[in-house]
């Protein structure tokens, strides 16, 4: 049995929705003077090199309509010297990996890699410099134990682009090279802080560094709801995938446990 409202706890209830409604409609209007509040788009990855910032520029080159200096991104100096320090770093890490998986360099080699890994310590990526380095460019890319060094397993993955440019490198480090739009987001430059570029509607995209902590970097006004986008590298999800079939395969040849006898 349900007791009655008391007049006195009627009054008091239709007050009450009154001054819900009340609210609601301030609150409403408040919502609608107020500005769209802006929403961010956060790139994570699994790991460094996987395709964050390159993404990001992606975003920009749309945004911009086109327009080729958006995939530069922040502080990256000429698309010419980007893709020549990309190729050229991955050349030397390359030849490298080869030094530590087969043994020195032979005689012949071991000139054009000391010209080469002293211009890369230089960061000497001058029109000049690069075009008087391509015949010893192409020297070190045509020797097979470099490439079977670039196709080891134990590879870098983040070399994986360097063969766009060290197959043409005739073409890449001339003085008249001007890179295509696919060549400026095939190379690689590291990013030391989180980048930013803003789209249209109020959408700010931004490509984290790997420390979630960096995340109070980002500008005070572009803070809203979220949209994290998190990256992995394809050679990493084969990888997974591979080792998740093998404890598949490992689990179905695994004799049965035995059977406990009932007392």
């Amino acid at each position: 049995i349900t007791k009655r409202a008391t007049p006195a706890q009627t009054t008091r209830l239709a007050c009450g929705r009154r001054m819900f409604r009340h609210r609601k409609k301030e609150k409403d209007k408040e919502a609608a003077r107020a500005p769209e509040a802006p929403v961010s788009v956060v790139i994570y990855g699994s790991a460094p090199r996987c395709g964050k910032t390159t993404l990001l520029r992606q975003f920009a080159y749309a945004a911009a309509g086109g327009d080729e200096a958006a995939l530069l991104g922040n502080g990256r100096g000429d698309a010419a010297t980007m893709v020549a320090s990309f190729a050229l770093d991955c050349l030397v890490r390359v030849v490298a990996h080869a030094v530590s998986l087969y043994g020195p360099l032979d005689e012949s080699l071991a000139e054009p890699f000391a010209r080469v890994k002293d211009a890369q310590e230089r960061a000497d990526y001058s029109p000049a410099t690069l075009s008087g380095l391509a015949p010893a460019i192409e020297k070190l890319w045509k020797e097979p134990v470099i490439h079977k060094s670039y196709s080891h397993p134990t590879s870098p993955h983040y070399n994986s682009n360097a063969y766009l440019f060290l197959d043409r490198s005739a073409e890449v480090f001339s003085q008249g090279y001007h890179p295509s739009k696919e060549d400026v987001l095939a190379a690689y430059k590291p990013s030391a802080e989180v980048e930013h570029t803003t789209l249209p509607s109020q959408v700010n995209v931004f490509a984290a560094t790997q420390e979630l902590r960096k995340l109070h970097a980002l500008p005070p006004d572009c803070r809203g709801p979220y949209v994290v986008v998190f990256i992995v590298p394809i050679d990493e999800y084969v990888n997974f995938a591979a080792f998740i079939l093998e404890q598949q395969q490992k689990k179905s040849q695994a004799p049965p446990p035995p059977k406990k006898k009932k007392k």
